[in-house]
């Protein structure tokens, strides 16, 4: 029941790259070479800020929960995490609309559980809002796809952040009430040209339930740290 983070910016970008030139979606042999340059070297797919912002949070993702936890050298691993902080802060300066990069450097900067908590609760219709909207005025088949799945996921993840803190500060009601919102809005959406051969890795900060889109090679997850726990390798919190 997670997101791949890897396999999530090869659709994004993939997608994005199908609709700047005007692919269709059915082209599968565009899709496959599409794919390979992403697993080849995604640089040439990312044009935009947004794009640059949902690939950093990517390898932020990769960095924090499938390498650093594995390196033996202790300052190297610091200076690992602290290449990972650049990189949110960067994509959360890129794209203030990038949900994910916010929920994250909150997540990393909050002084303590329930200062986070309330940002998730103060920002939550928010997100919400901007959900709709980007639903509602989807037009070309490339903004209705990604509405079907992608769109939604920053949304999806709000909530399970929310329910996991809040059950965390003892708010239960606050907590049942996020959670019972998200089975409602995290039902799969399939296209003929998304795939998932492959099994997922788990990440509690990408933990909804999802079939995979697209599948390259390489697969990870992040977990946003509080700052008074810091990244320190061998830990994991939502």
């Amino acid at each position: 029941m997670a997101f791949d983070p890897i396999q999530e910016d090869c659709h994004r970008l993939v997608l994005e790259a199908l609709r700047r030139d005007n692919i269709p979606l059915t082209d599968g042999p565009a899709v496959e070479r599409l794919m390979e340059q992403f697993t080849r070297n995604p640089a040439p797919l990312i044009v935009h800020d947004r794009d640059r912002a949902g690939h950093l949070i990517a390898k932020v993702v990769e960095a924090v929960d499938y390498r650093i936890p594995f390196i033996p050298d202790d300052a190297q691993a610091e200076q690992e995490e602290a290449a990972a902080e650049n990189m949110l802060r960067e994509a959360a300066a890129l794209d203030p609309a990038n949900w994910d990069a916010q929920r994250m450097l909150c997540a990393l900067t909050a002084d303590s559980n329930e200062e986070y908590v309330q940002y998730l609760v103060s920002k939550c219709d928010e997100v919400e809002h901007d959900l709709a909207l980007k639903i509602a005025s989807a037009q070309d088949p490339y903004e209705r796809e990604a509405a079907g799945d992608l769109t939604r996921r920053p949304y999806l993840r709000w909530l399970a952040a929310l329910a996991s803190r809040a059950l965390i500060s003892g708010r239960y009601r606050m907590s049942l009430e996020a959670a019972n919102r998200l089975p409602a809005s995290a039902t799969p959406q399939c296209s003929p040209w998304q795939s998932s051969n492959t099994p997922l890795r788990s990440s509690s900060a990408f933990a909804l339930p999802t079939p995979s889109p697209i599948s390259p090679t390489r697969r990870c997850a992040v977990v946003p740290r509080m700052r008074n726990a810091t990244w320190t390798r061998g830990r994991s919190s939502r």
